[in-house]
């Protein structure tokens, strides 16, 4: 079983790195199960493989989204939306993402059960 999220690392806005958005161009998403208003949220798969997005570096200067296989880290899941972004857009130097027009940050937050990366218009 998961550790749930430390209170002050799940409220803090994770950096997104080149090397996240990079690889997840490589990835597949499958949808793994559906929020309350019935959107999909779903993980990656990169050669067969399961990962999803956690929060590193709690407690440290730097927190950053990373992509992992299963760890200790809480996973949080991912809605098409936020694959779309993590995708196709293009890293401002602010650390925001730049998709079709708006600037995107990727923050985590509970939706129904589950702890979900989300894109979020700033």
């Amino acid at each position: 079983m998961n550790n749930p999220p430390k209170p002050g690392c799940f409220a803090a806005t994770p950096e997104v790195t080149r090397f996240l958005l990079d690889a997840v161009a490589r990835y597949q998403y499958v949808i793994t199960s559906y929020d309350p208003s019935g959107a999909p949220l779903g993980i990656f798969i990169d050669g067969g493989i399961p990962k999803t997005m956690v929060i590193s570096g709690c407690g440290r200067n730097s927190v950053q989204w990373q992509i992992e296989p299963q760890s200790e880290h809480t996973p949080h899941l991912i809605p098409n939306e936020t694959y779309n972004v993590l995708r196709q857009g293009s890293l401002n130097q602010d650390g925001s993402i730049a998709y079709q027009g708006r600037n995107y940050q990727i923050r985590a937050r509970w939706v129904g059960a589950h702890s979900v990366a989300e894109a979020i218009v700033v």
